[in-house]
């Protein structure tokens, strides 16, 4: 039976593990998104104000 369990535990993780990889790259895009557009009303260029919001969140790719 535990054999069983871990078997399916296997196949599951993968797939699993790729949505919550996909829930926390959606939830880093809206926080962002958000200071982006925080930046834009404080006159930045919109270049500009997505590399401060980069820098501002830290250590993503974009």
């Amino acid at each position: 039976m535990r054999s069983t369990r871990r078997f399916f535990s296997r196949l599951v993780k993968p797939a699993t593990r790729r949505a919550q990889d996909e829930r926390l790259k959606e939830e880093i895009a809206g926080h962002i998104a958000l200071q982006t557009e925080e930046n834009l009303r404080a006159g930045l260029s919109p270049v500009e104000a997505r590399r401060q919001a980069m820098l501002k969140f830290g250590g993503v790719e974009g």
